[in-house]
């Protein structure tokens, strides 16, 4: 015999769902107690009577019964009409009913244990809500598919919340197959604390309800409703998985198998955190950027240009890719030639180039200007001169470009080293 007690299962969400369920449980157990019994009288076919009890001849006082109808009087429980009876019709509001009801005290403390057990698994993976419409959706189903399946065969009413549980029981292995239920076993008066994985455990006890139900000729039975309801758990299970109805954040059983040897799939959950967590760091970096660009045209304004370069310089580092404004690119060109701050205005007229066009060949002239006087670059002075090649210059602007090309030549001609170059 084994007794599971917990699981370690991680939670995202408190069981409250199964909790209230339990306490409905209970509640609807007392009053069934608090019902009154009726007793009614049953016509026997005394033959089978007498089978039933394994007697070849039913003697009852002075007559014999054999060939007599035999009338017996039963007590009928106050709850009867609301358990799920079979081969008397379609009952919709037992498919409700049944599987809150309990037969003996036993029979509700069991249920409960093991409600709490996978309720809680389950609860905590996907929240109160869906969990509650699956285990009343999953126990309504098992309901219907009980009274349908046997509506030509009479035979005693069911209740117990069982069925419902064995399917949360698959569902909880779909979910949480890794996880360890953990439990006492008992063998021979002997008690062991035992661990056993989420989806060994649904398996055995639903593989062998199965077995059971087989060898009773899928009369109906424990077995046979306990299979029934696992049956109905692993298919809603695996539906709902499939569809990303449910997910337990890549966890579950349907995700171990799609993502041996592939990167796994981010469910929806997921790609809903990993989306806000994206919007979020966009609106901090877009906020930053805000921040740094108004501090460098204050500092431009006030015509601080270290204040600027280092503005521009923390821009560059935390949004590589943000290109600033044709406007600030040329007033920060102006102040640091008038700043006489050289490799920096270097560095802004090239960016100037890479992104805009307009006053292209001045930042090209003032550029070669610079290399050539300032930072003895005749060679990077030449090839910005060459970006001018088919541009229609004017008159003034020939001539300049004329000299500066004469002078980069001389440089090179008397052995100036490039330093950019070497």
């Amino acid at each position: 015999m084994y007794l599971p007690l917990t699981s370690d299962a991680p939670l995202r969400y408190w069981p409250f769902a199964t909790g209230v369920i339990i306490a409905i449980n209970c509640v609807v157990y007392a009053i069934q107690l608090s019902l009154p019994s009726t007793y009614e009288t049953v016509v026997l076919d005394p033959a089978e009577f007498a089978n039933e009890l394994g007697a070849e001849e039913l003697i009852f006082g002075e007559h014999d019964l054999e060939n007599e109808a035999l009338a017996v009087r039963v007590e009928v429980p106050g709850y009867h009409p609301y358990t799920l009876s079979h081969g008397d019709g379609i009952h919709p509001i037992q498919w409700l009913t049944s599987f809150f009801m309990h037969g003996s005290l036993m029979h509700l403390l069991g249920n409960m244990l093991f409600l709490w057990i996978f309720g809680h698994m389950v609860e905590g993976a996907v929240g109160p809500w869906k969990f509650t419409a699956l285990y009343v959706g999953m126990g309504i189903l098992q309901g219907v598919l009980q009274q349908v399946i046997y509506l030509g065969s009479p035979s005693p009413s069911s209740l117990g919340a069982s069925s419902a549980i064995y399917a949360i029981m698959a569902i909880a292995a779909w979910l949480c197959p890794e996880d360890q239920i953990q439990g006492i076993i008992v063998v021979f008066y002997r008690f062991f604390f035992v661990e056993v994985p989420m989806f060994i455990f649904a398996v055995f006890y639903i593989g062998f309800d199965i077995y059971s139900s087989i060898l009773a000729d899928l009369e109906i039975s424990t077995p046979l409703l306990h299979a029934l309801g696992g049956l109905i758990g692993m298919v809603v299970g695996f539906v709902l998985l499939k569809m990303e109805v449910i997910e337990n954040e890549g966890r579950d059983l349907l995700s171990f198998s799609q993502s041996k040897g592939a990167k796994p799939k981010l469910t929806k959950r997921q790609q809903a955190d990993r989306e806000e967590s994206l919007a979020i760091a966009k609106a901090e970096k877009e906020r930053q950027q805000l921040t740094t660009l108004q501090s460098l045209k204050m500092h431009l304004k006030a015509e601080n240009a270290p204040a600027c370069i280092n503005q521009w310089i923390n821009l560059q580092r935390n949004s590589p890719e943000y290109v600033l404004e044709e406007e600030t690119t040329l007033a920060l060109i102006n102040l640091m030639q008038k700043q006489q701050m050289w490799a920096e205005l270097i560095k802004l007229g090239e960016l100037y180039l890479q992104h805009y066009s307009t006053q292209e060949t001045a930042i090209r002239l003032k550029l070669a200007i610079v290399m050539v006087s300032r930072m003895s670059r005749p060679a990077a002075a030449q090839r910005i001169l060459q970006g001018l090649a088919g541009v229609k210059l004017s008159d003034p602007e020939k001539q300049q470009a004329k000299k500066i090309q004469a002078v980069a030549k001389k440089m090179l001609d008397d052995g100036v080293l490039d330093v950019s170059d070497s």
